[in-house]
């Protein structure tokens, strides 16, 4: 299963969504006047780049059966 994963993609697609969320996280913190704790957006960043790492993995399982 894991033998098939292209890592690189997998790693770049779970950085670039981690820092997309992460600074939409800031800015609408930002824009709504929100006391804009960082490390709640980090987590919500992180989050997202766990769900996305998950989506991933199963598409390329589903792919190959």
């Amino acid at each position: 299963m894991f033998k098939d994963l292209d890592f690189k993609d997998l790693g770049e697609r779970c950085i670039a969504t981690f820092v997309e969320t992460f600074i939409a996280m800031i800015t609408a913190e930002a824009l709504t006047g929100s006391d804009g704790d960082l490390l709640r957006s980090a987590f919500v960043g992180g989050l997202a780049s766990v769900l996305s790492l998950l989506k991933t993995v199963m598409k390329t399982y589903n792919a190959n059966k």
